[in-house]
């Protein structure tokens, strides 16, 4: 029987939408912001653009078979088939904190600090691959945002990762967030990584300055491929932080755990 795709997301069932996934927690909607000149495309894969999320996993109705009987693209959020705790302090440790979705959990630690931290599972036809965790902390100086640390694991090695970040600005035109300009994208990769070892964005992390909009978001996106060529293609990973509202003085400041961008978190699969 011919091979056939599937992503398998421990954290990421309840963020399938029609087209793609995501997670959207959103309070009120934030005042217009005017556009600014939409920049030419960036290199890079940046999954988080909402015309690029092209899911390949879109089924929930095998979850309730054992792996070995599934067929199809599946998405399940079942504890056996990622970890117990998906979401956890940076340390490993500890419980849940922060608002928290199947996806993971986001958290304010102050007005210039929040975390994300999270993680799913994924396969290929009937085979699961691995689980990955990923984690986010995000520290705001004024206009500029640093982003370190970042770092993603997974219990398979990878042929390769690469390590996205990019500002984007949020306004009633586009919730979800779009670029500012390619001054603010930058990648860390491709990297290999073996078994359970943790990928960091080193040695600074991802930085940021951009003070000219009212709304922005810092999202970061993991992209991993198998070493194996039986498992051809990439998997992806991305989050969106906390909304920033930007004040007179110039400085943005993170607001509430649950005012988070459209699709705040997203993950899935490409043959390419």
């Amino acid at each position: 029987m011919k091979r056939r795709l599937l992503f398998v997301a421990a954290s990421w069932a309840a963020l399938l939408v029609a087209g793609g996934v995501g997670s959207t927690a959103t309070a009120q909607e934030p005042p217009s912001t005017p556009a600014p000149a939409a920049p030419e495309a960036a290199s890079g894969h940046r999954d988080f653009l909402a015309q690029d999320i092209t899911v390949e996993a879109t089924g929930a109705d095998q979850c309730a078979k054992p792996v070995d009987e599934r067929a199809g693209a599946w998405v399940c959020d079942t504890e056996t088939d990622g970890p117990s705790t998906l979401a956890q302090k940076a340390d490993g440790g500890g419980s849940r904190v922060g608002h928290c979705t199947v996806a993971g959990c986001w958290h304010r630690v102050s007005a210039t600090q929040a975390e994300f931290s999270g993680g799913g599972a994924y396969g290929y036809g009937k085979t699961p691959l691995g689980r990955v965790r990923v984690f986010v902390r995000i520290n705001m100086n004024g206009a500029q945002s640093v982003s370190k640390p970042v770092w993603f694991q997974s219990t398979r090695g990878l042929g390769s990762l690469v390590i996205e970040g990019e500002r984007l600005y949020i306004s009633k035109a586009h919730p979800e967030g779009k670029p500012v300009s390619n001054n603010t994208y930058s990648l860390y990769g491709p990297k290999k990584a073996s078994a359970n070892s943790r990928v960091e964005w080193k040695p600074n992390g991802y930085k940021s300055y951009e003070k000219t909009t009212a709304w922005a978001t810092i999202v970061h996106n993991f992209v991993w491929t198998d070493p194996s060529s039986q498992y051809p293609g990439r998997w992806y990973f991305y989050v969106k932080s906390i909304k920033l509202k930007r004040h007179g003085s110039g400085r943005y400041d993170f607001q509430s755990e649950k005012d988070l961008p459209k699709d705040a978190q997203g993950a899935g699969y490409k043959p390419g």
